[in-house]
């Protein structure tokens, strides 16, 4: 059942907070082992694993006795949803897909999940995700890897490979995850789902694992654009102040600016055959190709880069130093060489990065928002995920990071109103990502909605 349904049927008492909670923890139990998308024992122990079912199900009662009374704390009270094993859940060790820093329970919740709770929101999961949240493939865990829910057998895309593939596969509605390169979009992508990150600093990060204190985001998984935007309503309700755009009046024109850059794979001929036949026809929508120079994408990996890798080894440093080597071999490798960035390179990076983030904002006039792909290259089999792959699956994620831009991944299929994303004829279902400018995520979701709803009456 996808966000929506759920909550229109809470709502409606067609079911209750208890029996969806009891659900879900069937689910993990289920197939969230069989696709290693929960975190289960010997990876968390068992007592904490029947203390977080344990207060799930009481939490379950307290929303049905609210609902009983009248005093419902949102539309998603009664709602369960699983957060990735770098977020802290109180009560339960926060692992980070690692046997390095291991840690005791967490005292308190991240302050995300506190925000969640007050909405009545359960959490039922901690989701797998790779080491440390240091990998856009998702393949080095001490959790193991994910199993793709579309085709098994492919990358799942990391870090919070777990979260994305729990909404997938429908364990639950909703997920939080952590994106720093595109580690929501990324695994969104190649599960089929929608995924959100907000504007940096957006949402708080207090109570999550650092991997680089300058572009961590949390972002959050569902089903589709119109789940997320159910759940952005509840969770950042000052959003509603944001200023109207075209995005939010139906029949209004709207111009789309095709972005790709001269050396991907998914580059224009890809945008061509893959995404504008879905935009074609849509009512108000019209399109144009984006110069990509501003973009920098021969420059913008290094910028990335610089400022990620000397971040996350002082993160990890303590850890080096002490001789704790048993971080997963390319964790270790990325660590080492991490090593090497001096404080001068790091400056410089900011340099860049201003003059980046400028001319970028420049390149949003005329167009209401950009579409650009959300992975460099289609998912791949395992044995040939290698070093050009990484490149490619976080090429257009983390140039989004790095410009602190919200943008939302959506299965091209929704826009085109064919359903649920599905490999057809061979091909992996494609997913393109919206974009506008910083703190404009209400307006970016609406714009969402409205070309997917928009997609659904033109197939109809």
């Amino acid at each position: 059942m996808d966000l929506l349904a759920m909550s229109a049927a809470l709502d409606s008492r067609a079911t209750t907070a208890l029996d969806e909670v009891r659900t879900a923890l069937h689910a993990c139990a289920e197939a969230g082992r069989e696709l290693n998308a929960v975190v289960a024992p010997p990876h968390v122990p068992q007592e904490q694993a029947r203390l977080l079912a344990d207060r799930a199900r009481a939490a379950a009662d307290d929303s049905d006795a609210r609902r009983a009374d009248g005093r419902v704390r949102s539309r998603l009270d009664g709602v369960p949803f699983a957060v990735k094993d770098v977020i802290d859940l109180a009560g339960v060790t926060t692992t980070m897909g690692s046997t390095v820093h291991p840690e005791a329970p967490a005292a308190e919740s991240a302050e995300v999940v506190r925000r969640f709770e007050s909405l009545g929101l359960i959490p039922v999961a901690k989701t797998t995700c790779h080491e440390h949240s240091y990998g856009i493939l998702g393949e080095e865990s001490a959790h193991g890897r994910g199993v793709n829910p579309l085709r098994p057998g492919l990358t799942t895309g990391g870090s919070s490979y777990g979260s994305a593939i729990a909404v997938a596969a429908g364990i639950v509605p909703v997920a939080i995850g952590t994106d720093t390169a595109g580690s929501v979009r990324v695994p969104a992508a190649c599960a089929g789902v929608t995924g959100f990150k907000p504007t940096l600093d957006r949402v708080p990060t207090a109570g999550v694992a650092p991997l680089s204190t300058t572009l961590d985001t949390v972002g959050f998984f569902t089903r589709t654009p119109a789940d997320m935007r159910l759940l952005w309503d509840g969770f950042a309700p000052d959003a509603l102040g944001e200023a109207a755009g075209p995005a939010s009046r139906p029949g209004s024109p709207l111009v789309l600016g095709l972005l790709t850059s001269p050396e991907a794979g998914t580059g224009a001929e890809w945008m061509a055959r893959r995404v504008v036949p879905h935009l074609d026809g849509l009512p108000g929508v019209s399109h144009t190709a984006i110069d990509p120079a501003p973009f920098a994408f021969d420059r913008m990996p290094g910028i990335f880069a610089r400022i990620r890798g000397y971040e996350t080894y002082r993160v990890h440093r303590s850890a080096l130093d002490t001789g704790r080597r048993d971080f997963q071999p390319q964790v270790l490798r990325n660590l080492e060489n991490d090593a090497h960035i001096t404080d001068a390179e790091h400056a410089a990076a900011f340099t860049e990065l201003a003059a980046l983030r400028e001319a970028a904002l420049g390149a949003l006039v005329g167009v209401d928002a950009l579409v650009l792909p959300t992975i460099g290259t289609e998912p791949v089999p395992w044995d040939r995920a290698d070093q050009g792959v990484r490149n490619r699956f976080r090429l257009y994620t983390q140039l989004i990071n790095l410009l602190g831009w919200p943008a939302i991944s959506v299965p091209v299929d929704l826009l085109g109103g064919r359903g649920v994303p599905a490999v057809r004829d061979g091909e992996f279902p494609a997913s393109v990502q919206l974009v506008m400018a910083p703190g404009r995520d209400s307006a970016l979701l609406d714009l969402a909605v409205r070309l997917t709803a928009a997609g659904l009456r033109s197939a109809g």
